[in-house]
């Protein structure tokens, strides 16, 4: 009984131990938060784009529908 307290407590000073370092890694800034800012608004600059062109294709064939 007392071996199986032991492991127990080991267990949980470990598992304090990796919160701590969970907390610490947290706490430290993206690395490549600046990259991915870009990419997004890259990504977003191209949504767009694709968004425009599907107005664009819908807007002409409501023209040659209503010319037809």
């Amino acid at each position: 009984m007392a071996e199986n307290a032991k492991i127990t407590q080991e267990v949980i000073l470990d598992t304090l131990q990796q919160i701590s370092s969970a907390e610490k890694t947290i706490e430290k800034p993206f690395a490549k938060q600046e990259e991915l800012d870009k990419k997004v608004k890259r990504q977003r600059e191209i949504t767009r784009e694709m968004e425009l062109d599907a107005l664009k294709k819908e807007s002409v064939k409501q023209v040659i529908q209503e010319k037809e």
